[in-house]
């Protein structure tokens, strides 16, 4: 049978958990989930104690309303705790979960108190024996608990996964405490929707279990920062959860525990042999994911069976899947502190950059500093030049902790020490050609074991490559800054030209002005200037300021024919040349209006402009293969090839004298941004005609 006092142990040990996360946590989402968390199933144990102190059965299933009540909301707390824990990017996770927690977090306690009369009901057995047996709302909310458990596991597994050295060291606990409970629940959960019933002996199992975790929260309370980690766990990554093979193996160890423990006749003791079971799991788990036994079994390996400590090749292949395709410098350093961390089993890795330019050292990543912790660690660059120089002329990993020299001091403050046991401290200059671009940092080892020469060999060809790969990133970025003023530069070419023009005509007429002012011919003369060159810069700085918005489309059903009798009213005023449209009746098609009535207006002074006087201009619209097309074709001077293969749709290419290549190039992205393509053809002295394809589909953004 079930003790109360082990109930009583196990809420009391909860609530001080949930406590001391309240006083020495900040105050955040993160904390607010856990303390529910531990705070709800802190009220089942109280309530079970309670009902098992209950004078009559009425009463007792009072108190297990009241236990179903607590436990409503352990889904939608322990969920939302499981994917903000140590995440810097809790944000992003808890967007894409908000959709289930917050349902949970009210729905599952209303319906329970609801519908608390179908919670559980009593049974009097044939020895007169009050069995309590699960009702429909009791088994639905089993089978939540079920569910919810399996989803906390997996999201605790993720965040352990992308935690590597100090940040491992110091999740570990509270992960194993987070399996051992759910883990529990699980199991318990599940013998009671296989039964229908409410076993008295399980009880013992679930407060064994929350005792275990808290006991864990206080150890990983104490290993340091608590919740304060930032984990970047991708959001996208996929893979088979271990949590679920975990759950699968547990339930199966235990069952078969059960059956041997039925046959033998021992169901007497279930309560004690299951702990024992339990906590032989949680030893278990300890010694699965210590890093002192992992680097044991590696260094007995590579003694007793004559195995190099590491595979080259497969090393090599990791670090090169781990850091390929990094962008940014921050990603890069981020992979490649982690992976160091993880293959040579250091706690303490931090990535040091050097800037171009004089100035103090940049945070890169690190697997024990925060960001803000790194910042408090930044020294200003005449205090860090002695060192650097040292480390130029030295170019080998250099051990911090072997001698006294004044620069070594200031080179181990880049890298405090987290355990008095961690072995020395080794710096490895990260040196690209004649060019220290960082400095990688090493310490608090897995059990203090010195780095060796076949350690620090390969740390010096991993410094060599991030090297490569951090040159190779800041040469993108400044062919990337080039390209960009060289883009600035052409605009400004264009535009500085345009405005050249324009200011050319102006001070002409402030040199007429004095002379003709009386003449009325002249004013009138002057003030159509004064329009028309105003009129010029607004449509200039229209049509550049147009390429920095983001095409929207508006679409609706729009007869492409109307568009093109739109445009070709626009165009009306081109009296030198002949407009001729030849349109087939077409269905309405989905397609912006405003956007593509510009394309079509574009392509019709474009052929007026490329055309003589008294040309003829033709637009044509018709059905083909599934889209709509539109023509516009003239008999002008036409491109060449060479024009139409490498500039026609690039920005600030242009043939016409008075353009500034833009038209096209717009036009290209509205027809593109509708799920359609523009096809050319031109030869050079006979015409061009371009046409204008659209699917029926139509496109939208």
């Amino acid at each position: 049978m079930t003790s109360p006092m082990t109930l009583w142990i196990a809420a009391g040990l909860a609530l001080a958990l949930a406590a001391r996360v309240c006083f020495v946590e900040k105050r955040s989402v993160e904390t607010l989930a856990f303390v529910l968390g531990v705070g709800a199933l802190a009220l089942d144990s109280i309530f079970g104690a309670f009902s098992f102190a209950a004078p009559d059965a009425p009463a007792a299933q009072r108190w297990y309303q009241w236990r179903f009540l607590a436990l409503a909301f352990v889904p939608a707390t322990w969920l939302a705790f499981s994917v903000i824990y140590a995440r810097g990017n809790y944000d992003t996770f808890l967007r894409r979960w908000r959709w289930v927690i917050l349902p949970l977090l009210v729905g599952v306690p209303t319906l329970v108190w609801f519908f608390r009369a179908e919670l559980i009901n009593t049974t009097a057995s044939n020895t007169g024996l009050i069995a309590w047996r699960l009702g429909q709302a009791g088994r639905l909310l089993h089978i939540l608990l079920v569910i919810s458990a399996a989803a906390v596991l997996m999201n605790v597994e993720r965040t352990f996964r992308a935690a590597v050295g100090l940040m491992r060291w110091q999740l570990k606990f509270m992960v194993i405490g987070l399996a051992t409970l759910f883990l529990t629940r699980v199991y318990t959960s599940t013998e009671f929707l296989i039964f229908s019933a409410v076993n008295p002996a399980l009880d013992s199992l679930n407060s064994v279990a929350l005792i275990i975790f808290a006991i864990m929260g206080f150890v990983a309370q104490a290993r340091g920062k608590g919740f304060m980690l930032e984990l970047y766990p991708s959001p996208t990554l996929l893979y088979q959860s271990f949590a679920i093979i975990l759950i699968g193996g547990y339930l199966l160890a235990v069952g078969f525990f059960a059956k041997i423990i039925s046959v033998l006749g021992g169901g007497k003791y279930f309560a004690l042999q299951m702990f024992a079971l339990l906590v032989a799991l949680v030893l278990l788990g300890l010694l699965v994911l210590s890093d002192r036994v992992r680097l044991r079994v590696k260094r007995f390996v590579s003694q007793h069976l004559r195995r190099p400590v590491y595979d080259v090749q497969k090393i090599w292949r990791r670090f090169s899947s781990a850091t390929t395709g990094h962008m940014k410098e921050a990603d890069l350093c981020r992979a490649t502190v982690n992976w160091v961390a993880e293959t040579f089993d250091v706690l303490s890795v931090t990535l040091w950059l050097v800037p171009q330019r004089d100035g103090p050292l940049v945070f890169g990543a690190s697997t024990s500093l925060s960001e803000s912790e790194a910042e408090k660690l930044i020294q200003p660059r005449a205090q860090v030049a002695e060192p650097l120089e040292k480390l130029r002329a030295h170019a080998a990993p250099l051990d911090l902790d072997d001698g006294t020299e004044p620069w070594r001091d200031t080179m181990r403050q880049w890298q405090p020490i987290k355990f008095s046991h961690g072995g020395h401290r080794v710096c490895i200059p990260v040196t690209g050609g004649d060019e220290m671009v960082a400095v990688m940092m090493l310490g608090d080892r897995v059990a203090g074991v010195p780095f060796s020469i076949q350690d620090l060999d390969l740390l010096k060809c991993v410094a060599d490559q991030i090297a490569g790969d951090l040159v190779r990133l800041r040469l993108s970025g400044k062919l990337l800054e080039a390209k960009e003023m060289q883009a600035f530069q052409t605009m400004a070419t264009f535009f500085v030209h345009d405005l050249k023009n324009t200011a050319w005509t102006l001070s002409l007429l402030v040199e007429n002005l004095r002379e003709h002012f009386d003449r009325p011919e002249f004013r009138d003369e002057a003030v159509r200037a004064v329009s028309k060159s105003v009129a010029r810069i607004n449509d200039l700085v229209s049509r550049i300021g147009s390429l920095r918005d983001e095409l929207r489309l508006n679409c609706t059903m729009t007869d492409l024919n109307e568009l093109a009798e739109a445009a070709l009213q626009e165009c009306a005023g081109m009296t030198d040349v002949k407009l001729v449209r030849q349109l087939t009746p077409l269905p309405p098609l989905a397609m912006d209006r405003e956007q593509m009535h510009k394309v079509i207006v574009n392509l019709l002074v474009n052929a007026k402009e490329a055309s003589p006087a008294g040309a003829e201009i033709r637009l044509t619209t018709e059905q083909r293969n599934g889209c709509r097309v539109l023509a516009v074709t003239d008999h002008g001077c036409g491109m060449s090839a060479e024009f139409l293969r490498q500039r026609l749709f690039k920005p600030f290419q242009t043939t016409k004298k008075k353009g500034i290549g833009i038209g096209m190039f717009q036009s290209k992205l509205i027809v593109e941004a509708h799920g359609g393509r523009i096809e050319v053809d031109s030869t050079e002295g006979a015409g061009t005609t371009f046409r204008v394809l659209l699917p029926v589909t139509g496109g939208s953004q």
